[in-house]
């Protein structure tokens, strides 16, 4: 700054003895950018440092002194309380432009029309700040090298240099036609409109149009256009500094870097950090909060994690999202899954269907597989060709002409009628037969004793009377307890009268019972099961007729295009698929003859809509509505 003041004080000098023009303009009182120092050369009894009542600008850092009357008298000279140096007002009362020009009520008069009255009050000023304050004014405060923090701490006509501490007095300011200007108290420059600064704690430096900054208490900016520029908050501590497509930042809490617009970085430490690279990919994580996403070839691939909260997706085949109580997702086109506490559910629209619950469980793919129950019993159709029945204490599953059956410790299986096996795990005993060629049979208690041959099969135990014989293909045996009869392939029949048993086959006839069950099949026509104890049971003459009834008492039966069911609490329905549908019971009733007539009631809401054709009739309890459409419409 030393040196600016002297250049400027040579071309001052220069232009003073080469351009009255200038001369007349160097006596004009300090121009816009005086700093705080300049406003407070009016009363400190003010209380405040800002703005005038006619004054029309407030620039930062320029005071608010400009066109300020109230502190001048009738004929334009400054009162006694006050400095010439801050005064605004030529010796002809003409109030100053904030350039430095004296301002008419026609506007702002050129530099050769100022009144010369302008040095003699600059010279009035000077001997009145000599003097020291008059009766009645406030103290003059530090003088020239006094130890300051800001313009406050020094007297009137001073003000506070920044990087020294020290009060320095005010000087005139600089003003060439305005392509070079230098403020009183030093802090404003401007040269040809290129360059221009301003000092103190928050101003600017600029040399347009390559060269900027800007600085307060709170950030700062530097510029250097087209290729490097640095930002930096104060508060935060965050400084960003950008070279071209380069930016690199680094703060108290983290650091990165991005390679605009391409690539982003960030790094938190513990806090988290993220990751971009476009178009291709992002990762981000925030404490325990993670996500993800990145681009494939058949979509854009993302997922989020957090203790609470999990998501994912294939965007724009597939998503879905799950919180420890609820989940649901989509896949395209028609699956759907969704999951409630620890029911789950799964539909593929519109041939499956799952439910998983710890009270119930459903499978549904229609036409042909159809699986219903809950922890203590479940049963499955494959229709036509098997079925599965299953509980704790037994279980029966049939496919074709295999067969297994299990209750307790017991367990029992067939080809028929090729192949047959049981097992008692109690007993330790097990027996297999493959007809015609083999019999094996053990009991840990017992001795077995077998004959096999073309011709002839015998054997004994030697603790029980029984006996047993075969001649091929016939066969038959006899037990205390229990006995056989075949004729391969044709005829077989089998009791146990301990058990309950009893087994008969006459080709494609199969009949079972047992102290629980009674089944009958004629492959592959009728089939036939029935539980005595519950009186459930399931008919099927395939593929004309079909009738069941659960436990809960509800019976559907189903002949051709018939159908109809009732029982079990439940409203009643009958029909002939797919023309007449009907039904009632429980103070409900309907009836459909599609298409031309519909019929509903509801007796408990007082409801009813008939359609006949293109009428209807519809009532309720407040209610109407009729017409005949599209011609009519009537209704309240």
């Amino acid at each position: 700054m030393p040196r600016i003041h002297k250049i400027l004080s040579i071309i001052v000098l220069t232009a003073t003895m080469l351009c009255p023009v200038a001369a007349s303009a160097l006596q004009t009182p300090h121009g816009a950018y005086d700093d705080v120092a300049m406003d407070r050369q009016g009363p400190r009894s003010s209380g405040r440092v800002g703005r005038g009542r006619n004054s029309g600008w407030n620039w930062p850092g320029a005071g608010g002194a400009w066109g300020e009357e109230r502190h001048f008298g009738a004929v334009g000279a400054p009162p006694s309380n006050q400095s010439a140096v801050s005064n605004r007002t030529t010796m002809s009362g003409q109030a100053s432009t904030p350039w430095g020009f004296p301002q008419t009520g026609r506007g702002v008069v050129p530099f050769g029309a100022a009144s010369a009255g302008g040095l003699v009050a600059l010279q009035a000023g000077a001997r009145s700040a000599a003097t020291g304050p008059q009766r009645g004014q406030p103290p003059l405060g530090g003088r020239k090298g006094a130890s300051c923090r800001d313009d406050s701490g020094c007297g009137v006509g001073y003000y506070c240099r920044i990087k020294i501490h020290r009060c320095s007095k005010v000087h005139n300011a600089v003003n060439i036609a305005y392509l070079i200007y230098l403020s009183g108290n030093r802090r404003f420059l401007s040269v040809f409109g290129l360059y221009m600064h301003k000092l103190g704690p928050s101003g600017f430096r600029m040399l347009f149009p390559f060269y900027w900054s800007f600085w307060n208490k709170k950030q700062s900016t530097r510029v250097v256009f087209p290729l490097f520029a640095r930002w930096h908050d104060h508060r935060t501590g965050r400084t960003d500094t950008l070279v071209g497509p380069v930016q690199v930042w680094h703060s108290k809490t983290g650091h990165g870097f991005n390679l605009w617009p391409f690539v982003f970085y960030a790094n938190y430490g513990r806090k988290g950090k993220r990751f971009t690279l476009l178009p291709f990919g992002h990762y981000q994580r925030h404490g325990s909060w993670k996500g993800y996403g990145f681009l494939t070839p058949i979509g854009f691939v993302y997922a989020t994690k957090s203790p609470t909260y999990r998501s994912w997706g294939l965007f724009p085949w597939a998503f879905g999202r799950a919180t420890p109580r609820h989940a649901w997702s989509w896949e395209f086109p028609l699956n759907f899954y969704w999951r409630r506490g620890r029911n789950r559910h799964y539909l593929g629209f519109p041939l499956v269907y799952t439910q998983r619950s710890p009270e119930r469980n459903l499978t549904f793919v229609f036409p042909i597989v159809w699986s219903w129950g809950g922890p203590l019993r479940q049963r499955t159709l494959i229709f036509p060709i098997g079925y599965r029945s299953w509980s704790p204490q037994r279980s029966y599953t049939q496919v074709l002409n295999f067969y297994y059956y299990r209750r307790g410790a017991k367990r029992y299986a067939g080809l028929v009628p090729l192949f047959f096996y049981s097992s008692d795990a109690r007993s330790r005993s097990r027996h297999v037969t493959l007809f015609p060629f083999l019999y094996y049979g053990y009991n840990g208690k017992t001795a077995h004793s077998v004959l096999v041959s073309p011709l002839l099969s015998w054997s004994r135990t030697r603790d029980e009377r029984w006996w047993f014989w075969s001649v091929p293909p016939i066969l038959s045996y006899r037990t205390p307890y229990s006995g056989a009869d075949v004729a391969v392939p044709f005829y077989w029949r089998y009791f146990n009268k301990q058990t309950g048993v009893n087994v008969l086959g006459i080709l494609p006839f199969v009949y079972y019972k047992d102290r629980f069950q009674r089944n009958s099949v004629l492959f592959p026509f009728w089939w036939n099961f029935r539980h005595r104890a519950t009186g459930a049971y399931v008919r099927m003459a395939f593929p004309l007729f079909y009738q069941s009834r659960s436990v809960e008492g509800r019976t559907v039966t189903v002949a051709g295009p018939a159908f109809a069911a009732w029982g079990a609490g439940k409203p009643w329905q009958a029909g002939l698929a797919p023309l007449l549908f009907f039904g009632g019971g429980y103070g409900r009733r309907h009836m459909v003859l599609f298409p031309a007539f519909w019929h509903f009631a509801n007796r408990h809401k007082g409801t009813s809509t008939t359609v006949v054709g293109p009428a209807y009739w519809s009532k309720g309890p407040h209610r109407w509505a009729a017409g005949l459409a599209p011609l009519f419409f009537a209704g309240r």
